[in-house]
C-alpha cells in the first residue's frame, strides 16, 4: 500500500487534466472494502500524499466486517496525520461474526478516536442469535448475506423500482 497512495494520487492528477475528464475537478473520494479490504480502505485513506494538488483526501470511509489491521502505524506519521483531518470511517458488521472479536479486542487496547478521524462502529443483529457458534460466525462475516440484511433492514422501499 506504500506505493498505492502516491500512484493513485499521481494517476488522478493526470487524468483530471484529460478532456473530458473535468468532472474530476469536483470529485470526493470515498474508499470502502469489505474484510482485508475494510482495512486496506482505511490504510488508502490514510495514505495518500499532500503534494499532488487538486487531488482530493478520502472523506469517508465503509469498511465491511473489516479486519482491525489498518494499516495506520504503516503509512509516514506526517503524511497519515494530515489526511485524518476530518475523515469519517464506518466499520459496519454484524454482531458475532468472525472478527467481531478481534475488533472488540483491539477496541479495548486503541479506543477508536471521535475525531480526526471519526471512528463509528456500526454492529448490526441482521441475523438473530443463530450465528454464534464458530461456523456460524464464519458464515456470518458473508460481504453478500451483510449486505442483503442491510438492504431489507432498510425498509420496504429500499432498491424498489418505479414501474410505469
Amino acid at each position: 500500500m506504500s506505493e498505492f497512495g502516491p500512484e493513485f494520487a499521481k494517476a488522478f492528477a493526470k487524468q483530471k487534466e484529460m478532456p473530458g475528464w473535468e468532472f474530476l475537478q469536483g470529485a470526493t473520494l470515498y474508499s470502502t472494502g469489505h474484510s482485508l479490504g475494510g482495512g486496506l480502505a482505511e490504510e488508502f485513506a490514510y495514505s495518500l500524499p499532500a503534494n499532488y494538488p487538486g487531488v482530493p483526501r478520502v472523506t469517508k470511509v465503509y469498511a465491511f466486517a473489516p479486519s482491525p489491521v489498518t494499516g495506520f502505524m504503516s503509512v509516514k506519521m506526517t503524511t497519515r496525520k494530515e489526511n485524518k483531518k476530518g475523515l469519517k470511517i464506518d466499520r459496519i458488521y454484524e454482531r458475532g461474526e468472525v472478527l467481531a472479536i478481534l475488533r472488540s479486542l483491539t477496541s479495548t487496547i486503541h479506543k477508536p478516536p471521535a475525531v480526526n478521524p471519526e471512528v463509528r462502529q456500526l454492529r448490526y443483529n441482521l441475523f438473530g442469535n443463530d450465528r454464534c457458534g464458530l461456523t456460524n460466525s464464519i458464515a456470518g462475516h458473508s460481504i453478500q448475506d451483510l449486505a442483503l440484511g442491510l438492504k431489507q433492514a432498510s425498509g420496504p422501499l429500499a432498491g424498489a423500482v418505479s414501474k410505469q
